[in-house]
């Protein structure tokens, strides 16, 4: 069984925000771990759920490589792709 430190709410609210530097919780948990798993954003398997430099440089990163503004926000537009890149996206 993997060792799970901070599993994600079920009680939070998963309305889609806007993510930036600052921002915390299961959406940023949530989008650590693509950026990892998917992308291979290195992250050293620490999914905080916190918002930091390190996330936002792999946004960036994210962004810049896919054609997307570079703003480093996660909005609409970075999740949708995010998402439709990922080697098993959702239906």
């Amino acid at each position: 069984m993997p060792n799970i430190i901070n599993p994600i709410s079920e009680e939070e609210d998963m309305k889609l925000e806007i993510l930036r530097l600052g921002s915390k919780g299961n959406q940023v948990k949530w989008l650590q771990e693509i950026l990892e798993i998917e992308y291979g954003f290195e992250n050293e398997g620490k999914f905080d759920g916190i918002y930091g430099a390190l996330t936002e440089n792999q946004v960036k990163a994210y962004q810049s490589a896919n054609k997307l503004t570079v703003d480093g926000l996660v909005g609409k537009q970075t999740i949708t792709d995010l998402i439709n890149r990922a080697s098993e996206p959702m239906e």
